[in-house]
């Protein structure tokens, strides 16, 4: 996850950072014929 895209939110009028922004789930390629 990287810091520099920051996403606010306005709950009640008031700016709040949002809890989450632009973030990627990866997972590792392991070859079926490489697994253990």
């Amino acid at each position: 996850m990287h810091l520099k895209n920051w996403s606010v939110i306005y709950p009640d009028r008031r700016t709040a950072l949002a809890p989450a922004y632009d973030f990627v789930a990866t997972i590792a390629y392991i070859p079926m014929n490489e697994r253990p």
